[in-house]
């Protein structure tokens, strides 16, 4: 029976008499329960609204930056578009072309936060299309190829500041943005130790990998000595004379604290 119907027999009565004791039985339930669930549902979408309307409650600073944001990115030109807001900003900070009038920004935008070498590059992570004829156009920007994927369509490069709006300029250039740093395990002992069964072998076998040496080719280690600090590599580790790398991404050492934990007793050297 529909709630109409119920309704309509028990408040609009086509006699005198009142509806009768098994129409009422009918009709009550259903309307008692259409009612708490509407009221149910009203109630949720009341609470649903409040807290929509203070998720978006957002400090005048806040709103500040997204409203700069969003009027400088308007500004940019297509090449322009193609490089991350936090590159931008650090290569306008040194040209000091930043407005005056523009709010307070995190540290996270600051030029300090992008890696640098010696000679002032930037280490940078491009998506492009990668062709023989791209990675020649990089070389000439007098960068220093990291590496390079075709078949994820990235490459990993050191750049002058000056040259990264050239590097945009190319028509396979999709993407810049300064270079996501490697992890290190801090503690924690690699997924390789079990995924090679190292650690099978220095329990069946009683070898820790002492009497050889085992050596990282990388770009750099320039966490060594904090690393060293905290137990997570030895004492010493032989770095070849000028081949430390600099200021990098230190992936060298991330190689040499995945060696340590499956060769504990094993020289290592870079």
């Amino acid at each position: 029976m529909s709630i109409v119907r119920c309704f309509s027999q028990l408040f609009v009565p086509q006699r005198l008499n009142s509806p009768s004791r098994s129409t009422f039985q009918r009709c009550t339930l259903p309307l008692i329960t259409a009612t708490v669930f509407l009221y149910s549902q009203v109630s949720l979408a009341a609470a649903d609204a409040d807290n929509r309307k203070e998720a978006v409650v957002l400090n005048g600073q806040a709103l500040s930056q997204i409203q700069w944001l969003m009027e400088e990115k308007q500004r940019r030109g297509v090449d322009l578009q193609k490089i991350d807001t936090r590159l931008l900003f650090s290569l306008a900070q040194e040209r000091s072309e930043l407005s005056a009038h523009r709010p307070p920004f995190p540290s996270a935008l600051s030029r300090s936060a992008l890696a640098r070498n010696a000679q002032g590059q930037l280490l940078l992570d491009v998506q492009a299309k990668i062709s023989a004829e791209y990675l020649q156009f990089v070389q000439s920007l007098d960068a220093r190829l990291v590496n390079s994927h075709k078949k994820y369509s990235s490459l990993r490069v050191w750049l002058s500041p000056a040259q990264v709006q050239s590097l945009a300029q190319h028509r396979d250039t999709r993407w810049i943005k300064p270079a996501d740093p490697y992890l290190l395990s801090g503690g924690v002992v690699s997924e390789g130790d079990v995924a090679h069964a190292t650690n099978l072998t220095r329990t069946n076998f009683n070898v820790d990998g002492s009497g050889v040496t085992t050596c990282a080719m990388s770009d750099s280690v320039d966490a060594l000595a904090m690393l060293q600090a905290a137990g997570e590599l030895p004492p010493t580790v032989t770095v070849l004379p000028g081949q430390d790398g600099g200021a990098g991404t230190s992936e060298g050492t991330a190689l040499l604290e995945i060696i340590f934990d499956m060769a504990p007793g094993s020289d290592l050297g870079f």
